[in-house]
């Protein structure tokens, strides 16, 4: 079936209202996990009885290019969601201990879905709330809320908004049966341009982040050294390939001359992105440039953006399906208009900030009965690494450098300040207001959980998972050798340094801040 953009403009605004009210009901649905986070039981069996209730709908009908972007997300959501096992702690609520129960029947409905969602498109919505509730549900569990959903965000948007739009064009249809428009093709392709735009959105609004930093427009593209944040991410040691020194170095100079083109480069593709609809080899271009820009992010900094990965990558796929006429200037003009007013109708990222060469590095270590301790790789937490690597939960009360975990800061002062490690203020970035007895009760009874399961010598691992941020293999393999067993209490250190500009080698080690969990308290 060909797609008709310069269709009926009534129809297509009609069809986008709609969808993005319904939207936006969904999403003030799903805000009740947040405002009342014990309604996570109730809040998925509504979900799975309205996929049920709409299972009658089906693909028959539908253009071949959002049906393959409906089934591409369901295969991404399955993916992500069966890989992601929840293997949480009870800290907080362990309904009379089932949670593990509920959580294991989630998890399997939530694989089930991404299969029946190959046929039925209804259960494309549970494959995105369910990405969406496990996050919530982990939170109420452990009494630890999970605040980093950015990696996941379009796996929850996307599916959610497709399934819910084509369950109402369905409807609409069956309601009003002689509605010429329609029948038509219009009204799939404006829910299929939405939802592109919604990914777009991501990337253009943050080369406006980066463009609005107090340095000025061209401040980031033109100034920022991104060889700061690879030398940030070596220090982290979240480098799968950090130990190779002899790499390490070259990459390090092959920085030196790369890596101002390369921020250029960045800025201009993500700004490029409100143009993706002018034409399909633009769009196809545009997409396949963001997903080289993740694999460079993940091969020089170490965060794995796999699952905006997948996302383009099923777009790709379905805009492939297109005809080239299937773009002109008012399907540019449209796209354009959708991409800038995402953030009014969905989450958007806005990703820009200064990468500086200070930074406050934080990680677990635990403690044995012997006295001695080792570090505790950021993987070793499983569905929790994510936060843990970032410390998004917080810092305890101390003195820091004015930074984020990552070196990451809004203010060109404090990067100007970072080549000299000379600072005005000593209080992290990080917005997260420390809860230490929150903190303490989720790594107890995440110790007691990894009691339960490590292996006959009492080692711990958990490398096979898809971590946003792996450990360095040094970390891993020293972290190897210890007996969970003989482990009396954990510590969080954070050491506040400043790297060199040109090496990334320790230049000065500012702060030094611990806090003790013991584990018989």
């Amino acid at each position: 079936m060909r797609l008709v953009p310069a269709g009926d403009a009534i129809t297509a605004a009609g069809v986008a209202l709609a969808s993005l009210t319904v939207f936006q009901a969904w999403w003030l649905a799903e805000n009740l996990l947040r405002w009342y986070p014990s309604s996570i039981l109730p809040a998925l069996l509504a979900a799975i009885a309205a996929c049920t209730a709409a299972s009658r709908v089906t693909y028959d009908g539908v253009p071949l290019a959002l049906r393959t972007l409906m089934r591409g997300l369901g295969i991404a959501c399955g993916l992500y969601s069966v890989l992601l096992y929840p293997a949480i702690p009870a800290a907080a609520h362990d309904f009379k201990g089932w949670s593990q129960f509920i959580l294991n029947l989630a998890w399997l409905s939530a694989g089930l879905a991404a299969l029946l969602a190959m046929r039925r498109p209804a259960w494309l919505l549970y494959c995105g709330f369910y990405v969406y509730w496990i996050k919530h549900a982990a939170g109420y569990i452990t009494g630890f809320p999970f605040h980093t959903m950015l990696d996941v965000y379009p796996l929850i948007q996307l599916p959610v908004y497709l399934a819910l739009s084509l369950a109402t064009l369905e409807l609409a249809k069956r309601c009003w049966p002689g509605r010429t428009g329609l029948a038509g093709d219009t009204p799939y392709w404006t829910i299929l341009l939405i939802a592109v735009a919604m990914q777009a959105a991501n990337y253009f609004h943050s080369s406006l982040a980066k463009g609005g930093l107090d340095g000025g427009l061209l401040d980031w593209a033109l100034n920022n050294e991104n060889r700061n944040i690879y030398h940030i991410a070596l220090h982290n040691k979240q480098l799968l390939w950090g130990d190779w020194r002899a790499l390490t170095g070259a990459v390090s100079a092959l920085l030196a001359f790369v890596g101002r083109p390369f921020a250029v480069g960045v800025f201009l593709i993500q700004l490029a992105a409100l143009l993706v609809f002018t034409s399909r080899r633009v769009l196809l271009v545009l997409f396949a440039l963001f997903d080289l820009m993740h694999l460079g992010i993940f091969v020089l900094v170490g965060a794995n953006f796999w699952t905006w990965f997948m996302v383009n990558l099923a777009i790709i796929a379905a805009v492939s399906q297109l005809p080239r006429s299937a773009f002109n200037w008012k399907t540019g003009a449209a796209g354009a208009l959708a991409i800038a007013l995402a953030p009014l109708f969905a989450n958007t990222a806005k990703l820009g900030w200064y990468d500086s060469l200070a930074v406050n590095e934080a990680h677990f270590e635990v403690e044995l009965a012997d006295g001695t301790s080792a570090r505790m790789p950021s993987t070793a937490f499983g569905f929790y690494s994510y936060p843990i690597a970032h410390m998004s939960f917080g810092l305890p009360p101390g003195e820091y450098l004015p930074t984020a975990t990552n070196g990451g800061t809004f203010s060109s002062a404090i990067l100007r300040q970072s080549y000299r490690c000379d600072f005005t203020s000593t209080a992290p970035a990080i917005e997260a207001v420390w809860d230490g007895a929150g903190v303490a009760a989720f790594i107890r009874a995440y110790h007691r959980q990894v009691l339960g399961r490590a292996g006959p010598e009492g080692h711990w691992s958990n490398r096979l998972y898809p971590h946003h941020f792996w450990s360095a293999p040094s970390v891993e393999q020293a972290f190897a050798s210890v007996d969970m067993r003989r482990v009396r209490a954990y510590r969080l250190v954070i050491e506040s340094v400043c790297l060199a500009p040109d090496t990334g080698t320790l230049k000065r080690k500012v702060h030094r801040n611990e806090y003790r969990i013991d584990l018989a308290g």
